[in-house]
């Protein structure tokens, strides 16, 4: 398995679009896995989800050292190094445009994101109130790799989801939410129950889409 790095998520190496990205990277392989009902075959980015995801990142980089409220954002990204020469063609299209092979022909590969906020999402509000004075929680909004990357990205979502659950910890916060698809037999829940996650309840967003909101105790 290879080893990662985390940066935060920056503007001036266009993040807000690569998180995107990293959406549109599943989807044939959602598809493959017969879950193409989580977040169907249409790709996610477009002018209005580009303004959105660039506006997460311009957040997150003026609130790192800013003390976490409600409506606080953090995003980071998560990199491995690799030898250039040895990237396929799909993962060579993540590289930044301005990547330095340093002397030993190796570059920084981004292999995963995650974004972590101070309220939950209102589609999940029927489960999790937007945060909760008695037992307030970090949600983690986005986790995700880019497939594109291939073995390079094996393990990277789940180091991801540990990084930001000890983000949480750091900040005094015992409790970590988030939510995910239920479909294709619950797989995605069975996923985050073996990372620590427990179910809290189940929820329809728009047009049906069957969800669940979990959380983990620190």
């Amino acid at each position: 398995m290879p080893s990662f790095d985390v940066r935060p998520a920056s503007t001036a190496k266009n993040d807000g679009p690569r998180l995107l990205r990293n959406f549109d990277s599943q989807l044939a392989w959602l598809a493959a896995k017969g879950s193409s009902e989580q977040w169907g075959t249409t790709p996610r980015t477009n002018p209005e989800t580009l303004a959105k995801y660039g506006k997460k990142v311009e957040n997150s980089e003026a609130g790192m050292s800013q003390p976490w409220t409600k409506d606080s954002t953090r995003a980071w990204v998560v990199e491995t190094t690799v030898p250039r020469g040895q990237l396929d063609a799909s993962a060579v299209e993540i590289l930044d445009e301005d990547a330095v092979e340093d002397e030993d022909g190796m570059v920084q590969l981004a292999v995963a994101a995650v974004v972590i906020e101070g309220k939950a999402i209102d589609y999940v509000n029927s489960v999790l109130p937007e945060q909760d004075e008695k037992d307030p929680f970090v949600y983690i909004h986005y986790v995700l790799t880019d497939r594109r990357a291939g073995e390079l990205s094996r393990g990277a979502g789940s180091f991801a989801l540990r990084y930001a659950v000890d983000r949480a910890r750091d900040l005094g916060f015992k409790r970590v939410c988030l939510d995910c698809w239920s479909g294709n037999g619950g797989r995605l829940i069975q996923y985050y129950e073996k990372q620590g996650f427990s179910r809290v309840g189940d929820f329809g967003a728009d047009q049906g889409w069957p969800g669940t909101v979990m959380e983990m105790r620190l």
